[in-house]
Protein backbone atom coordinates (compact mmCIF):
# COMPACT_ATOMS: atom_id res chain seq x y z
CA UNK A 1 0.00 0.00 0.00
CA UNK A 2 1.03 3.69 -0.68
CA UNK A 3 1.93 6.04 2.62
CA UNK A 4 0.32 9.16 2.80
CA UNK A 5 2.53 12.17 2.16
CA UNK A 6 3.76 13.68 5.36
CA UNK A 7 1.52 16.64 6.25
CA UNK A 8 2.40 20.10 5.53
CA UNK A 9 2.38 22.81 8.51
CA UNK A 10 -0.24 25.00 8.64
CA UNK A 11 -0.09 28.70 6.84
CA UNK A 12 -0.61 31.52 8.77
CA UNK A 13 -4.17 31.60 7.82
CA UNK A 14 -4.86 28.05 8.41
CA UNK A 15 -3.61 28.96 11.79
CA UNK A 16 -5.49 31.93 13.03
CA UNK A 17 -8.50 29.30 12.26
CA UNK A 18 -7.36 26.62 14.44
CA UNK A 19 -6.60 29.23 17.27
CA UNK A 20 -10.31 30.78 16.62
CA UNK A 21 -11.85 26.97 16.72
CA UNK A 22 -9.90 26.48 19.37
CA UNK A 23 -11.35 29.31 21.55
CA UNK A 24 -15.11 29.01 20.16
CA UNK A 25 -14.26 25.04 21.62
CA UNK A 26 -13.34 26.38 25.20
CA UNK A 27 -16.37 28.65 24.98
CA UNK A 28 -18.50 25.79 24.15
CA UNK A 29 -18.13 24.37 27.10
CA UNK A 30 -17.15 21.07 26.00
CA UNK A 31 -20.53 19.96 24.18
CA UNK A 32 -19.35 19.19 20.87
CA UNK A 33 -22.84 19.29 19.67
CA UNK A 34 -23.66 22.82 21.10
CA UNK A 35 -20.32 23.76 19.67
CA UNK A 36 -21.42 22.25 16.11
CA UNK A 37 -24.65 24.02 16.07
CA UNK A 38 -23.32 27.46 17.51
CA UNK A 39 -20.79 27.09 14.41
CA UNK A 40 -23.25 26.27 12.31
CA UNK A 41 -25.66 28.74 12.63
CA UNK A 42 -23.06 31.27 12.33
CA UNK A 43 -22.09 29.94 9.16
CA UNK A 44 -25.58 30.15 7.80
CA UNK A 45 -26.29 33.68 8.96
CA UNK A 46 -22.77 34.90 7.24
CA UNK A 47 -24.14 33.03 4.37
CA UNK A 48 -27.59 34.69 3.97
CA UNK A 49 -25.64 38.37 4.92
CA UNK A 50 -22.90 37.73 1.86
CA UNK A 51 -25.82 36.89 -0.73
CA UNK A 52 -27.99 39.76 0.52
CA UNK A 53 -25.18 41.98 -0.23
CA UNK A 54 -23.82 40.56 -2.98
CA UNK A 55 -27.54 41.19 -4.37
CA UNK A 56 -27.71 44.67 -3.19
CA UNK A 57 -24.37 45.52 -4.72
CA UNK A 58 -25.46 43.77 -8.43
CA UNK A 59 -28.93 45.92 -7.66
CA UNK A 60 -26.53 49.18 -7.72
CA UNK A 61 -24.00 48.31 -10.29
CA UNK A 62 -27.46 47.56 -12.61
CA UNK A 63 -28.96 51.43 -11.65
CA UNK A 64 -26.01 52.92 -12.05
CA UNK A 65 -25.34 51.45 -15.49
CA UNK A 66 -29.33 52.32 -16.12
CA UNK A 67 -28.83 55.71 -15.15
CA UNK A 68 -25.78 56.20 -17.00
CA UNK A 69 -27.19 55.07 -20.16
CA UNK A 70 -30.69 56.48 -19.35
CA UNK A 71 -28.57 59.96 -19.79
CA UNK A 72 -28.39 62.76 -22.96
CA UNK A 73 -24.52 62.29 -24.51
CA UNK A 74 -21.82 64.44 -22.74
CA UNK A 75 -23.95 64.89 -19.27
CA UNK A 76 -22.12 62.67 -17.42
CA UNK A 77 -23.15 62.89 -13.83
CA UNK A 78 -21.01 62.64 -10.98
CA UNK A 79 -21.46 61.82 -7.41
CA UNK A 80 -20.16 65.49 -6.61
CA UNK A 81 -22.02 67.33 -9.27
CA UNK A 82 -24.99 69.37 -8.08
CA UNK A 83 -28.60 68.23 -8.98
Amino acid sequence: MSELPPEQPPSPAEQRLLLLLEVLRREAGGDDRAFVGSVMRHVRVQSVLRELLSAVGGLTSAVRRLSRSCSPPGEERTADAPG
